[in-house]
C-alpha cells in the first residue's frame, strides 16, 4: 500500500498537537485543584445554609437561635467567593447558565425582579431569590475547567452522602418515637398512623431548627435508598450484596414515616432504576415487587388497606375532595397569580401573603413567585432535563455493565422528584430539593455534550478513512460523478 507524505505529515502534526494539548490540560488540571476543592467547600456552605432564614434574627431567645440566624447568611459569602474566584482564576465558563440550568436562572432572575417591584416585603423576597441563584453561582465554579464531568460527578456523590447522613441522623433523633411504636401501626380505630409520622408532633424541632419531620426524613431516605438499589443491582461488582442492608433501612424508613409523596416517588423511582439497570431481565421487576411486598408485611405486620395507610387518619372528604387541604391552598395561590400574571409576587410570596402557608406544588409555586414568564422557564428547565436524560439513556449499553451507575442514579432520583413535585415545592425555592437537582441538571447537560462530541468525532473519523481509502485506490470508486461516501 503506497504511503502519502501529506497524510504522514498531518498525522505527525496531530500527534504533536495532542501531546501539547495533553500537557496544557495537565497544567490546567493542577491549577484547578484548589478551585475544585473550594467549589466543594462552598457547596457544603450552601448545605449549611438550609432550614433557616432571616426571621431567626427576630427576637432570638437562645444562643442556638443566633447560630441559626448567622447560618442563614452563609450562602452570601459562598456566592460572593464563587463569583470572585470565577473572575480572578480565569474560569469564565457559563455552563451553569445553559440548558435547563439557564431556564432555572431565568426563573430566579424573574423572581428577583418581581421581589423588587411587586413584593410587599422586598428584602425578604430578595433574600430567598438570592439564595436560589447562589446555587447556580457556586455550581458554575464547581464544574469549571476541563474535567467538568468528573467534577459534577463528585458533587452529585457528595449530595448522596449528605442525603444518607441526614437520613441516619434524623432517624437516630426520632428513635424513641419509633421504638415506642414498635415499628407498627399505632392502632386507634380510624386514626391509624405510623410511629414515624406521629413523631413530628413530639419532635417539633431539631437542634433549634423547625422542620416538617416526616416528609424531610422520608425524602432523604428515598434518595439514599434509590442509590443503594442501583449498587445492589450491580451484580458484576463484588460486594454488591452489602447494599441490601441500607436499602432495607431506607424502605423501612420511607414506610414508617408515611410521607405519601415520598412513598409514591420512591416506588416510581425504583421501577425506573430496575428498568434501566436490567433491561433484558423483566423477571427482576417481578422479584423486586415481591421483595417490596415482603418488606411491607414484615414492617406493618398485618397490613391495613392502602387507603387506610395513605389516609393517615384523615376523613375521606379531607383526603379525596380537598387533597388534605392542598386544594384550598392551591385556590388561594391561583388568586395570587392573578394579581401579577407576568412576573408573580416574588420569592416567598406564598409565605408572605398567605400567612405562612406553603404551596405544596412546584409548578404553582413557580407561578406564584415568578408569574407566567418565570413559571414557563421553570417548567422548561424540568422538561429539558428529561429530554437530556432520555438522550443519555440511549447510550446505555445492553445490560447494566454497559451503562453508568451514576446515570441510573440520576434517572431514579429525577423520577422521585418529578412525582414529589405534585405535592411539594420541589426545586422552586432554596432548599434540599434544589441542591440535589441542580447538579443533576448540570450532569445531564455535560454528559449529552460529550456524547455529541463523540458522535461527531466518529463521523469525521469514518469519513477520513473513506477518503484515505479512495485516494489509495482501495475505496469505493466514483460512479456517475457521485463519491462513495
Amino acid at each position: 500500500m503506497p504511503r502519502f507524505p501529506v497524510f504522514d505529515t498531518l498525522a505527525n502534526s496531530r500527534v504533536r498537537s495532542c501531546s501539547a494539548e495533553r500537557a496544557r490540560r495537565g497544567e490546567a488540571l493542577v491549577g484547578s485543584l484548589p478551585v475544585r476543592g473550594l467549589g466543594l467547600f462552598l457547596w457544603l456552605m450552601l448545605w449549611a445554609s438550609l432550614n433557616t432564614g432571616p426571621e431567626k434574627f427576630e427576637n432570638p431567645r437562645r444562643w442556638i437561635d443566633l447560630v441559626h440566624a448567622w447560618r442563614s447568611l452563609l450562602w452570601i459569602p459562598a456566592a460572593m467567593l464563587a463569583v470572585w474566584t470565577t473572575l480572578t482564576a480565569g474560569h469564565l465558563g457559563t455552563l451553569a447558565f445553559r440548558g435547563p440550568l439557564g431556564c432555572m436562572a431565568l426563573y430566579g432572575a424573574v423572581g428577583l425582579l418581581s421581589g423588587i417591584l411587586v413584593s410587599t416585603q422586598p428584602l425578604v423576597s430578595l433574600y430567598w431569590a438570592g439564595s436560589f441563584l447562589s446555587v447556580l453561582l457556586v455550581l458554575n465554579l464547581s464544574v469549571s475547567g476541563n474535567d467538568a464531568l468528573r467534577q459534577v460527578q463528585r458533587l452529585i456523590v457528595l449530595n448522596w452522602f449528605m442525603a444518607a447522613a441526614h437520613a441516619v441522623v434524623l432517624v437516630v433523633i426520632s428513635r424513641h418515637a419509633l421504638l415506642g411504636g414498635g415499628l407498627r401501626f399505632a392502632a386507634g380505630g380510624a386514626t391509624e398512623r405510623m410511629p414515624g409520622y406521629t413523631a413530628q408532633w413530639s419532635i417539633t424541632e431539631v437542634i433549634g431548627m423547625q422542620m416538617v419531620f416526616a416528609a424531610g426524613v422520608a425524602r432523604f431516605a428515598s434518595v439514599f435508598g434509590l442509590v443503594c438499589l442501583v449498587r445492589l443491582l450491580r451484580r458484576s461488582r463484588p460486594g454488591h450484596i452489602l447494599y441490601l442492608l441500607p436499602l432495607l433501612f431506607s424502605i423501612v424508613v420511607v414506610i414508617v414515616y408515611q410521607s405519601r409523596g415520598a412513598v409514591l416517588g420512591f416506588v416510581a423511582g425504583s421501577l425506573v432504576v430496575v428498568a434501566l439497570a436490567l433491561p433484558r431481565e423483566p423477571r427482576i421487576l417481578l422479584r423486586a415487587l415481591c421483595f417490596l411486598a415482603v418488606v411491607v408485611v414484615l414492617v406493618l405486620g398485618a397490613p391495613p388497606t392502602v387507603e387506610t395507610y395513605f389516609a393517615r387518619g384523615q376523613s375521606r372528604s379531607l383526603m379525596y375532595d380537598r387533597l388534605s387541604g392542598r386544594l384550598d391552598t392551591w385556590g388561594q395561590g391561583l388568586e395570587l397569580v392573578k394579581e401579577s400574571v407576568l412576573v408573580g409576587g416574588g420569592f416567598h410570596a406564598d409565605r408572605i401573603r398567605l400567612r405562612g402557608q406553603h404551596m405544596h406544588n412546584a409548578w404553582l409555586h413557580a407561578l406564584v413567585q415568578a408569574g407566567t414568564v418565570g413559571g414557563v422557564a421553570f417548567a422548561a428547565g424540568f422538561f429539558w432535563s428529561w429530554l437530556l436524560l432520555l438522550r443519555a439513556v440511549r447510550h446505555l449499553g445492553s445490560g447494566f455493565t454497559g451503562g453508568k451507575p451514576l446515570l441510573i442514579d440520576v434517572a431514579g432520583v429525577l423520577t422521585f422528584f418529578a412525582v414529589r413535585s405534585l405535592t411539594e415545592s420541589t426545586g422552586a425555592f432554596f432548599g434540599v430539593d434544589w441542591l440535589l437537582l441542580a447538579p443533576i441538571f448540570a450532569y445531564l447537560l455535560i454528559l449529552n455534550h460529550q456524547h455529541r462530541l463523540v458522535e461527531v468525532q466518529a463521523r469525521l473519523a469514518h469519513q477520513a478513512r473513506l477518503v484515505a481509502a479512495r485516494l489509495s485506490g482501495t475505496g469505493p470508486s466514483r460512479r456517475n460523478g457521485v463519491t462513495g461516501f
